[in-house]
């Protein structure tokens, strides 16, 4: 279990109240519970800290009108259902059995990743762990059924990184071409892996050109690539934030904080201001000064 913040706007019939919700839960919990009590709302971006309850309402009696179940994001199954598709993804189609095996080959496949992450207490393959991330983010921010969480939606999500360990920075040149080029190459990679898995299946080719098209992110203003491009922001700020700043200078750090802010839609902005008030003090001061020009 973890505690895990939601920005929400709860509403009944004595009251409305704009909090920080703090909702303890775990992986298993569905994403659809909260759909008819509590919807994302968008915070003020005049300070991170401002987290206090806009009301005279305590949590105790905010808690009993708005009963939101939202999923952890740092709970992954163990080691030993690696295999299991026991996710908030598979269980938004839970008919879809070529679904499941899609997502089941994608895992087998990150699973062989050699690196790990300290997922609660346990060590995962760390491919694994970010297309569950991904995908738990997906689900996260597709809750409301804007967009509605597609098949190919949540494909693309599982598998957006898909063997990333087999062709590591290192293997091209030093330079800003050679990176761009190793960007385009796994984008590449990554869609190619994805849709070959997918035909296997028996999904059309319109469904893989739509994978393909998230992946390789060639329509951007398409509401389900926003949410890919949403979720792998999240994922960083989450997931890879402190690791990067502990490597970069504090001006670089600055500036890829307002790149990402640049990439978000607004789901993906509310979501990211949710989480700075538990970042470390470094990570939130960082973030505060991207914000603040």
């Amino acid at each position: 279990h973890c505690n895990s913040p939601l920005f929400c706007h709860c509403t009944n019939s004595s009251f409305s109240v704009k909090m920080m919700l703090t909702v303890t839960t775990n992986w298993s919990t569905s994403v659809h519970k909260h759909r008819s009590t509590c919807v994302p709302a968008t915070p003020k971006l005049l300070s991170i800290h401002h987290i206090s309850l806009q009301t005279a309402c305590s949590r105790t009696i905010a808690a009993r009108h708005c009963k939101a179940s939202v999923p952890s994001l740092n709970s992954l199954p163990s080691p030993s259902r690696r295999g299991s598709i026991a996710t908030a993804a598979a269980s938004n189609n839970p008919s879809s059995d070529r679904l499941k095996r899609v997502l089941a080959k994608i895992d087998e496949l990150n699973s062989q990743d050699p690196r790990s992450a300290e997922v609660a207490g346990q060590k995962v393959p760390y491919e694994l762990a970010y297309s569950r991330w991904m995908t738990e983010w997906v689900s996260r921010l597709t809750a409301d059924g804007s967009p509605a969480a597609s098949e190919e939606l949540l494909i693309a999500a599982r598998g957006q990184h898909v063997q990333r360990w087999t062709s590591p920075r290192s293997s091209y040149p030093e330079g800003r071409a050679a990176y761009l080029k190793w960007r385009e190459d796994l984008k590449k990679f990554h869609s190619s892996t994805v849709t070959a898995i997918m035909r296997q299946e028996g999904y059309s080719e319109e469904s893989c050109a739509k994978v393909s098209s998230i992946m390789l992110k060639k329509n951007l203003k398409d509401p389900e690539g926003q949410v890919v491009e949403d979720a792998l922001c999240l994922v960083f700020l989450e997931q890879q934030f402190t690791e990067l700043r502990e490597k970069e200078s504090e001006e670089k750090m600055i500036d890829i904080l307002r790149k990402t802010w640049r990439k978000m839609g607004e789901k993906g902005r509310a979501a990211a201001l949710a989480l700075a008030p538990a970042m470390p003090a470094e990570n939130r001061a960082l973030v505060e000064k991207a914000l603040a020009a």
